[in-house]
């Protein structure tokens, strides 16, 4: 009789264990959403990559609660995702990706950058380089002659003084 004890006893410790294992898998496999944060600077709020970009998240059925917000040429993008930013980067079709550039990536953030605002923001690589342009902006007395064009600069005192030469 005591052995019956027993042996219902292990049996019983036995089914309790292993629904316990089962339940703390359950909750390792639920828990493995992540917070992640997409940040995209150098964007118009109504660009429509970043329309896009958000529009691919919404639909695809790993990222859950997409949140986004906008403040001063920085979009930021919050969602819960299934796994590691960078396996959530590698979700996104290749057409929607290349309008960013990825700046960096860690386990539970992307940062990007928008390559239109780097293609505007590009120096003029024509013929008239920045260096032999004259700069007129705010200038309201270049019409006969170039005076914000100056050709030497000198310092005393710890001022810079900016000098014309009239060949």
């Amino acid at each position: 009789m005591k052995n019956l004890h027993a042996l219902l006893l292990t049996a019983s410790l036995l089914w309790f264990a292993d629904s316990a294992i089962a339940q703390a898998k359950q909750q390792t496999t639920t828990s493995q959403e992540n917070e992640i944060t997409i940040s995209i600077s150098g964007i118009e709020y109504d660009d429509a990559d970043f329309a896009a970009f958000k529009e691919n998240l919404k639909a695809n059925q790993h990222v859950k609660n997409v949140k986004s917000s906008y403040a001063q040429g920085t979009a930021r993008i919050n969602c819960t995702f299934n796994g590691s930013a960078d396996e959530l980067w590698d979700e996104v079709p290749v057409k929607i990706k290349q309008a960013f550039k990825v700046t960096a990536v860690d386990k539970n953030t992307i940062t990007l950058a928008s390559k239109n605002l780097a293609a505007s923001n590009a120096p003029a690589t024509n013929a008239n380089s920045a260096s032999n342009q004259i700069d007129t902006a705010g200038c309201n007395c270049c019409v006969y002659f170039p005076l914000c064009k100056y050709d030497e600069t000198r310092s005393f005192q710890g001022v810079v003084y900016k000098g014309l030469t009239f060949d």
